[in-house]
This record gives structure tokens, C-alpha cells and sequence, in this order.
């Protein structure tokens, strides 16, 4: 359903956990069943803003622009640091990011780096274009659409969700 609602306008996505933190109680002792420290270590939205953030309200304009324009992207954390993906398209001249709409050219190149061996896979338009179990992986796009990355780690003999990013927009914009 985002991908399709991608088609008509960016449509930006972020992640979050819904903890309450419960309590239980065992053999007379309470103990937290889903402690908020760990909560938190499951899910949660980068966000990549223009310049680095100084740790004051100031902060909050250069957060909301980023978060509006889909410079964001969505990592599950518990198993794996996701510092160090990146996902850009590189178009003639051009360049974009996440939430970025770029033309299409004769050499329209994505470019997908991960911090680790994992399943990338591109999606356009909602359907896999390309997958590899690698650390990158450059893709020559020859058509337009809503490009985005999931990607998926290897962890007990499964893989397992690790990094959604935003769209970027090649062709025609919506």
C-alpha cells in the first residue's frame, strides 16, 4: 500500500515502538517484561539532515524539514547497528536522496551501501527489481518510478528485517 500511495506523492515513512513497559509478577518478585531500554533498541527512524545537528531547539526546523522531504530511513536495530547505509541515485549530472526526484537518463545508477553482509533488495514501483547478499550494491535503472531499499539481515539461520528506506523518485515525478 505505501509503495502505491508513493506513485502519487511522496508519502514518508518512520518507524516507532509502542511500549508500555509491562510489569509482572514472579515467585513474589516483579520484574519488566519488555524493559523500555530494550524497547527502544527495536526500531527506530534516521534521520539525515542537511547539516549536523548542535543539540538545541534550533534543531527542530532542520529535523522537520528533513523528516517532510523523506530523508529518512527506518531500521530495526536490535540484532545490528544500521550506521552506514546509504541509498542515492546518481542521474547524468544529478544526484539524489531519499525523498529526492531525479530524471531518468542513458546511465541512471542506484547506489545501496550496508554496514554488513545482508539481502539488499530494490523495489520499484512495489515489486523487486534487484536483490544481493553483499555490503553494496550499484544498479543501472533504464525506467522510472518509486525506488526504495529494503533490506534484511542474516541472523540464527533466518533473515530478518533490518532497514526500509524512503523513496526516491526516477522519471517523471508524480
Amino acid at each position: 500500500r505505501w509503495d502505491r500511495l508513493n506513485r502519487e506523492g511522496l508519502v514518508v515513512g518512520i518507524g516507532e515502538s509502542d511500549n508500555h513497559d509491562t510489569l509482572s509478577h514472579v515467585l513474589g518478585r516483579t520484574i519488566s517484561v519488555f524493559p523500555f531500554v530494550k524497547a527502544f533498541r527495536f526500531v527506530r527512524t534516521h534521520i539525515m539532515t542537511d547539516k549536523p545537528l548542535s543539540g538545541n531547539k534550533d534543531d527542530i526546523p532542520l529535523l522537520l524539514k528533513a523528516l517532510r522531504s523523506g530523508r529518512a530511513y527506518v531500521a530495526q536495530e536490535y540484532f545490528r547497528c544500521s550506521k552506514g547505509f546509504s541509498f542515492s541515485v546518481s542521474s547524468g549530472s544529478n544526484d539524489a536522496a531519499m525523498g529526492d526526484r531525479i530524471p531518468l537518463h542513458t546511465n541512471t545508477i542506484v547506489h545501496i551501501q550496508v554496514p554488513s553482509v545482508a539481502k539488499i533488495c530494490l523495489v520499484r514501483d512495489g515489486a523487486y527489481v534487484a536483490q544481493e547478499k553483499r555490503t553494496e550494491l550499484s544498479y543501472r535503472i533504464d525506467r522510472g518510478g518509486v525506488y526504495r531499499v529494503e533490506v534484511y539481515l542474516p541472523s540464527w539461520g533466518r533473515y530478518r528485517p533490518w532497514i526500509f528506506s524512503n523513496p526516491i523518485f526516477v522519471g517523471e515525478s508524480p
